[in-house]
């Protein structure tokens, strides 16, 4: 929660804010709270609140996030002081990083739709949820699927605030992401995996989930793995991983000899992980090392024995990601439906009930008895 006492002065508008608001966030709800002075007898147009969110100490516009609007009713007389309390659904910026607040006030009339006044606030904020503890990555296969996988999961909430469903998705985008809506970017959803919820404070070691691929459509793609949370107004990222590997995908798969060399180290799962180590980048960086210097050193030939060695090294990395047993508390709600006798709605309620901390905790979830427990425990491993 913040609240200042100074303000961009505007004296040439008929409304201004006043010597006091703030914002309060709880969960996905922003509260504001404002005085506005008010000038003119009847103030013409449509009047809002905004709060706005910029990466680092500086308000940029380039990079800024609305966090949350809220119209304003009709205003007072002139010379009142309107006292304004409301709350809105609010996107939240990703997690992992510091960002400088401002409230704008803005108005919209038939010349069209302006800021006429704005505050910043003095203390950065940085935003509590699910994401990548540790690193995270993914790995294509030859049979057209993707393997999505995360060190370590975590949710920085305090305990017992539960998650909304959480999911893992690949995207490729034209450029690098840096945060907002991901359907503005201008890319392709390629891959998704449901997570289920994750409780406040908790940690989730190892997640995988082995889905299907969808190629994008023909270029050379940034390939971004994201954490999204479903809140009440959709699913919106938590947080990302940008890797320096490009994905390039020709017409008619008629690559040349250095875009097929390119595309091949691209398509490795140890240049698709990133570490979060002591010497992380921050969400939206790129991942050390460039494209263009991998690509340049994938451009040799391979020569056949090379080639035969790597093929048996897939093999063996494919036979590796089959386990015998799926664990009730990484397997997707598509792995999950296609066991013996688990329906797909029977796979969701699974998914949207972890975590679990023994067999028996699955009996909480609807449609699963005595007997149908029995049967998991053949299926499934902790």
């Amino acid at each position: 929660m913040q609240t200042v006492e100074l303000h961009t002065n505007a004296p040439e508008e008929s409304v201004r804010l006043g010597s006091a608001h703030g914002y309060s966030i709880h969960a996905d709800r922003v509260t504001i709270h404002a005085e506005l002075r008010v000038d003119d007898q009847q103030p013409s147009g449509e009047w809002r609140l905004e709060l706005w969110a910029a990466p680092g100490s500086s308000l940029g516009p380039s990079s800024s996030l609305k966090v949350a609007e809220v119209p304003l009713a009709r205003l007072g007389a002139s010379g009142a002081i309107e006292h304004v309390e409301t709350s809105a659904d609010a996107l939240l910026p990703p997690y992992g990083r510091d960002y400088a607040m401002s409230l704008k006030l803005v108005r919209r009339d038939q010349s069209g739709e302006r800021t006429v006044d704005a505050s910043s606030y003095p203390l950065l904020e940085r935003f509590a949820g699910p994401h990548f503890a540790q690193g995270a990555g993914y790995e294509l296969h030859p049979d057209g699927t993707v393997s999505l996988h995360s060190a370590l999961l975590a949710n920085s909430r305090p305990l017992g605030n539960q998650s909304g469903s959480v999911r893992l998705e690949l995207w490729a985008l034209p450029a690098v992401y840096d945060g907002g809506p991901l359907e503005a970017q201008h890319g392709h959803q390629l891959a998704s995996a449901e997570l289920g919820t994750l409780a406040g404070g908790q940690d989730w070691p190892g997640p995988r989930f082995r889905v299907a691929f969808h190629e994008p459509p023909r270029g050379r793609w940034q390939m971004v793995l994201v954490l999204r949370e479903w809140t009440a107004s959709g699913f919106q990222t938590r947080d990302f991983l940008n890797f320096d590997a490009p994905y390039l995908q020709e017409a008619n798969s008629a690559l040349t000899q250095d875009a097929a060399a390119e595309r091949v180290e691209s398509e490795s799962s140890l240049v698709n992980s990133r570490s979060l180590g002591s010497d992380a980048l921050p969400a939206g960086a790129l991942a050390r090392g460039s494209a263009k210097q991998r690509s340049s050193s994938a451009a040799a030939p391979k020569a056949p024995t090379e080639r035969a060695e790597k093929t048996e090294k897939a093999e063996k990395t494919e036979k590796a990601d089959k386990p015998e047993k799926l664990s009730i508390r990484t397997a997707s709600v598509e792995e999950l439906s296609q066991l013996e006798g688990v329906t797909p709605r029977l796979a969701r309620e699974i998914v949207r009930s972890r975590p679990y901390e023994s067999f028996e905790e699955l009996l909480k979830v609807k449609g699963i008895g005595d007997k149908m427990l029995r049967k998991l425990r053949a299926l499934l491993k902790l």
